[in-house]
């Protein structure tokens, strides 16, 4: 090569050399190839790797954020569900006590005004039939007195006819006969 005046590494194809340069150049390229074939496989093999790695890490994240998802909205759900079961509850109840005391209040009150009404219209059956019965007491006893009266006036003045005829018939003082002034 140097002989030639050559500087070119061009001593591979060149016939002035023996069989050692052959040889060293096989080996050369050989090894070159080699070289070139490991990194080249290497760099595959790094790069198939790490997809495969970001593939597998993708999917394992994707999974566990579906699963911390799930997680989430399933209690959500749930504490969603027994705050609204609660309140619905609470209000069903309130709403049937309030009825419940209604109710209970309306008969309460109709049961007390019966009783008073009861009350007031049998005092006033019994005041209205004392004073009837008063009235008429007072009326059959006076009615009684007046005709027990009159039939006594009516006796004495058959019995001390005579007796009265005879006094005022008489001018001198009469014998009395009786108790008549």
């Amino acid at each position: 090569m140097h002989a030639m005046g050559c500087h070119m590494p061009c001593h591979r194809a060149m016939p002035c050399h023996g069989v050692r340069t052959q040889r060293h150049a096989q080996r050369h390229a050989q090894r070159h190839a080699q070289r070139h074939a490991q990194r080249h496989a290497q760099r595959h093999a790094q790069r198939h790797a790490q997809r495969h790695a970001q593939r597998h890490a993708q999917r394992h994240a994707h999974r566990h954020a579906q699963r911390h998802a799930h997680r989430h909205a399933q209690r959500h759900a749930q504490r969603h569900a027994h705050r609204h079961a609660q309140r619905h509850a609470q209000r069903h109840a309130q709403r049937h006590a309030q009825r419940h005391a209604q109710r209970h209040a309306q008969r309460h009150a109709q049961r007390h005004a019966q009783r008073h009404a009861q009350r007031h219209a049998q005092r006033h059956a019994q005041r209205r039939a004392q004073r009837h019965a008063q009235r008429h007491a007072q009326r059959h006893s006076q009615r009684h007195a007046q005709r027990h009266a009159q039939r006594h006036a009516q006796r004495y003045a058959q019995r001390h006819a005579p007796c009265h005829a005879q006094r005022r018939a008489e001018p001198h003082p009469p014998v009395r006969c009786c108790a008549f002034p």
